[in-house]
């Protein structure tokens, strides 16, 4: 009996752990993007970038990323959301799968797309393909929707910031989780992820609302 025992352990750590290994890694396929990825293993998208050292959103057909960032925490969270604070969860997908669409574009100041944004018509062309005409102007999009705390904040959500901290309120982008956003950015870095973690946002910070 001790030895069927120590021929079971055998098998478990031999054959079983290299099998729990292999569900963490995913093989990307033709038509794969990593946001498609991010909702497959319920996860997000910037939690793979960290996990695997992408700095961009770019991956190949054959790559093999480490999924082991897997978590229901993330899309539990906006499942229960949708019923307590009205959110949709189907409509945050689509927003950030919008944005993340988008990286890479242009920054041009006054244009709203589809080639080019300024950080305002960057969100409002976004949000346009949920049937929202939020006002092609930072300071007028925090008027809209409902206020959110910071340690509030959920995917979907538009957080604001000022200008070298001016009171005003010049800049808005759309959370995306893991303290990161999308954002048009300026003319030099285009549609870009930044994290609300930098010195420069952290200063600037001027608050967040939720439309969905």
């Amino acid at each position: 009996m001790h030895l069927l025992k120590i021929l079971l352990v055998i098998f478990l750590s031999v054959v079983l752990f290299p099998l729990s290994a292999m569900a963490n890694v995913y093989v990307v396929e033709k038509g794969d993007t990593l946001y498609s990825i991010a909702l497959k293993n319920n996860t997000t998208v910037s939690a793979l970038q960290d996990k695997n050292n992408l700095k961009d959103t770019t991956i190949s057909v054959g790559q093999k990323l480490n999924i082991s960032v897997v978590s229901t925490t993330y899309h539990s969270s906006l499942k229960t959301d949708r019923v307590s604070r009205g959110l949709s969860f189907s409509g945050v997908r689509m927003v950030l799968g919008k944005a993340i669409s988008l990286l890479g574009s242009g920054y041009a100041y006054g244009a709203g797309g589809p080639r080019a944004f300024d950080c305002s018509g960057f969100t409002s062309y976004v949000y346009k393909s949920l049937g929202f005409n939020l006002p092609h102007n930072a300071a007028a999009q925090a008027a809209v929707g409902k206020p959110v705390s910071k340690a509030g904040l959920l995917p979907g959500d538009l957080v604001f910031f000022s200008y070298y901290s001016n009171r005003g309120i010049n800049h808005v982008g759309i959370y995306c989780g893991n303290n990161k956003f999308i954002h048009a950015s300026s003319s030099s870095r285009g549609v870009i992820y930044s994290s609300l973690r930098e010195a420069y946002y952290q200063n600037n910070y001027r608050g967040a609302r939720r439309l969905l």
